[in-house]
């Protein structure tokens, strides 16, 4: 079979039950949207972050506590407390350095780097629990594309009589499931990013108001808690994808198990 062919079927028999694709759809819709507003949402603050902490100072500044100020404490003898030195991007290095020397020493650069670690578990997490949808939706493709094979018993017969193979069948099932995948995490991109828009209208209004009541200029405040990166449409689709094709693959495994003479008798 060729691939014009694979396409030519898959599209016709999901054509015909428009209906029930429509529904299984919903659920990978639901999933991949919530996959794409709570991820946005974690790295909307991590982008949120990071701005607000460059615009306090400089990432490359260090601050060394030493000296007198230690000695209390059972710190090195020598050097002067407080004492503060702006370097290049060899900033983590360099005070990795001197905590290693017994120094008490933090700067801006290593606080953010701790909160991205922080921030990227918590897009792991949101992540996670937008993908339990996915994972439910799964169960409805795979029942959507079993209930295929009763209802196409006689059409699968008909293939296999006339020179389809396990893998043409294989192919057309996994196809199909695939298709319903995609679609649904296109729509689910695009409901995501709308309501993740929606979001970020909405409590960015809240905040600002807040932010003005507490003395802040209008002109100032520019608060967005929702970020979109661009891997993460892109991942959504393929993930969606990837699940429906997996969500196909017992009922492809069936239909091409399917004996021609039996399914032909199928009533």
């Amino acid at each position: 079979m060729s691939f014009r062919d694979l396409l030519y079927l898959v599209f016709g028999n999901l054509a015909r039950m428009k209906a029930r694709v429509a529904m299984t759809a919903i659920g990978v819709v639901i999933g991949t949207a919530a996959v794409v507003v709570l991820v946005s949402l974690a790295a909307g603050l991590q982008h949120s972050f990071a701005e607000n902490l460059g615009s306090i100072g400089d990432l490359t500044r260090i601050t060394v506590l030493a000296g007198s100020y230690l000695r209390a404490f059972g710190g090195p003898p020598s050097g002067r407390a407080g004492e503060e030195a702006v370097l290049n991007d060899r900033a983590l290095a360099v005070e990795q350095e001197i905590l290693s020397r017994g120094f008490i020493a933090y700067s801006a650069r290593s606080t953010l780097q701790s909160m991205n670690i922080f921030f990227l578990v918590i897009q792991g997490i949101f992540g996670g629990i937008g993908a339990i949808a996915l994972i439910v939706a799964a169960f409805g493709i795979a029942n959507t594309m079993t209930m295929a094979i009763y209802e196409r018993t006689r059409e699968i017969g008909l293939m296999k009589a006339v020179g389809a193979t396990n893998r043409d069948v294989m192919s057309a099932f996994l196809a199909e499931a695939g298709s319903i995948g995609l679609l649904g995490g296109l729509g689910g991109v695009l409901l995501g990013t709308g309501l993740g828009a929606l979001i970020d209208l909405i409590a960015g209004t809240y905040l600002a108001a807040q932010a003005v009541q507490s003395g802040a200029t209008a002109s100032d405040v520019n608060i967005s808690i929702i970020h979109t990166p661009l891997w993460l449409p892109v991942f959504a689709l393929l993930f969606s994808a990837l699940v429906g094709v997996i969500s196909g693959v017992y009922p492809a495994v069936r239909a091409a198990s399917l004996s021609p003479v039996d399914a032909l008798k199928y009533e």
